[in-house]
């Protein structure tokens, strides 16, 4: 067997990781696509590339929406600039993945999106500390009935709240 033939894309020789202990083997296997991600970008014709399934991983594991530079913050040892950031969330965001959410601070973030998580949810931030939750209440029913009554289709929507948390409260 040649050199090349020997070797995976990571760089790491097929016989070597045989050889490795298990917690070695799955730090490897762990840094590969996820295979659900891959499907569903795939199946929005996007390349399966590291910073998107890194991005959509990330927001998966959050229990909040992020910002840009929040992702930033938390992929940065795996380095993906800023601005490759950017641009992998337009287009995660515009084919669906992705939501965005503004929570009136001036600051665009985004999560996975409701279709793909199950779960419908809005927001609820402090004005003075900037925590964020997630509130599990929406519109009525028979609210998105008259919206569609007034001749509108696909009714999509977004609320965001915003209070005085009790940590902030008790200062």
């Amino acid at each position: 067997m040649n050199r090349k033939q020997n070797f995976t894309k990571k760089g790491v020789s097929k016989t070597l990781e045989k050889n490795l202990p298990m917690a070695k083997r799955n730090k490897i296997s762990a840094s590969a696509p996820s295979h659900a991600w891959a499907a569903q970008l795939k199946e929005k014709g996007l390349s399966v590339t590291e910073a998107r399934t890194q991005l959509l991983e990330t927001l998966k594991n959050s229990k909040k929406p992020l910002s840009i530079i929040e992702l930033s913050h938390r992929l940065k040892a795996r380095s993906p600039d800023p601005a490759t950031i950017y641009r992998n969330v337009l287009a995660l965001e515009k084919n669906g993945l992705l939501n965005s959410v503004d929570l009136g601070d001036r600051a665009m973030r985004f999560e996975i999106s409701s279709k793909e998580s199950s779960h419908h949810h809005h927001h609820i931030s402090c004005k003075n500390c900037g925590k964020i939750e997630c509130v599990p209440v929406c519109l009525p029913k028979e609210m998105i009935a008259r919206i569609e009554a007034l001749g509108f289709q696909d009714v999509n929507h977004q609320l965001s709240f915003q209070a005085t948390c009790n940590n902030c409260a008790a200062l």
